[in-house]
């Protein structure tokens, strides 16, 4: 009797453990295939997100001398790894603003996943519709075209003394205080 339950069992568990393996090759292409389509439908936001190199971040940060404190903007934060460094590293009140309802739920989990949620936030919005006034600091890896409509709106709302640090990509027409050729990281101040 006790055999015949183990081969049972070993019947069931086989049985179940193919199921299991045959749906992950019925659902795994169709979540490759949404999650691939989404990226590039997030194109027409913007720009596709790209993740910046965690060693560009920390030279980012580090050459815009973030002090405790300050009020730091990353516009099209993505996954908030910007927005965790700052938070993390440096005590910053860092907010991440990002378009991409995704985006913005991936974000939020690994800002309460790092233990940071409570010097950081990441809000859903057009980064053409918040306002700037409070920021010390801005970050982006943003496109150029979008890098170049944001200067107007910088002059415009930016204090005097802010920092913005792009990565990749240069304010056109405006003289960095600070350049990294290496990283290509550019650090402007108004």
């Amino acid at each position: 009797m006790k055999l015949k339950m183990n081969i049972l069992k070993a019947i069931l568990l086989a049985h179940v453990g193919l199921s299991i393996f045959d749906l992950r090759f019925l659902i795994l292409p169709w979540i490759y295939i949404i999650f691939h389509l989404w990226a590039l439908a997030t194109i027409t936001l913007g720009a596709p997100w790209v993740p910046a190199n965690m060693n560009k971040i920390r030279k980012m940060l580090e050459m815009v001398a973030i002090k405790r404190g300050e009020v730091l903007y990353d516009l099209g934060s993505g996954d908030g790894r910007i927005v965790i460094e700052a938070a993390k590293m440096y005590k910053a009140r860092a907010i991440g603003i990002e378009l991409d309802p995704i985006r913005v739920l991936m974000s939020r989990l690994n800002l309460k996943f790092n233990k940071v949620d409570n010097y950081a936030e990441i809000r859903q919005a057009n980064f053409f519709d918040v306002r700037l006034n409070n920021a010390n600091i801005i970050t982006m890896y943003l496109l150029p075209k979008t890098v170049n409509k944001l200067k107007s709106k910088f002059k415009r709302e930016l204090k005097s003394g802010s920092r913005i640090v792009s990565l990749q990509f240069p304010l056109k027409n405006w003289r960095p205080v600070k350049f990294d050729r290496e990283n290509e990281i550019f650090v402007y101040r108004v």
